[in-house]
């Protein structure tokens, strides 16, 4: 996706989506194959003189570690870590950004790790479907969802 879309789509996220006011913190979670959005996103909440707390994950559908859900006993992956939580409880707005490498990745997932993984995307969710706080949750082009598509990521990236 060419800079200026990817500029585009930036804009839209934070000015009408979200819309930070100075000093806000605002967590921007989301996967590699969405580095230039998420790039993006941080230099346009630090123009606003908002903080961009950034996580970034690894192939999953969500931004959120499979790796570690999926290692981690039940008791302990079915909850969040207490600092992240309290990021949760703490953040101003958040931005999801859904690009992933594997879009199958959670459906390898056992049972209990399935049911961590719910957990925790609820988790991250919770304020913004509350009302609580700005919050939006949006889709980056990438290979996995041009190929459920069945097209070429550019002929995606242009639909």
């Amino acid at each position: 996706m060419d800079d200026s879309r990817v500029r585009a789509y930036a804009k839209l996220l934070v000015e009408r989506c979200i819309d930070p006011q100075p000093g806000w913190q605002v967590l921007v979670a989301a996967t590699t194959e969405a580095r230039p959005l998420a790039r993006e996103l941080s230099r346009l909440l630090a123009a606003r003189g908002a903080f961009a707390l950034p996580r970034i994950s690894f192939g999953a559908p969500f931004p959120l570690d499979l790796d570690w859900i999926e290692a981690a006993p039940a008791e302990l992956a079915g909850r969040l870590a207490p600092l992240e939580q309290g990021v949760l409880d703490s953040v101003d707005a958040s931005i999801f950004v859904l690009a992933p490498e594997d879009a199958d990745a959670t459906a390898r997932l056992g049972p209990e790790a399935s049911r961590a993984f719910r957990l925790h995307v609820s988790a991250q969710r919770l304020r913004g479907r509350a009302g609580e706080t700005p919050s939006v949750r949006c889709d980056f082009p990438c290979r996995a969802y041009a190929e459920a598509a069945g097209l070429s990521l550019a002929d995606f990236e242009d639909l």
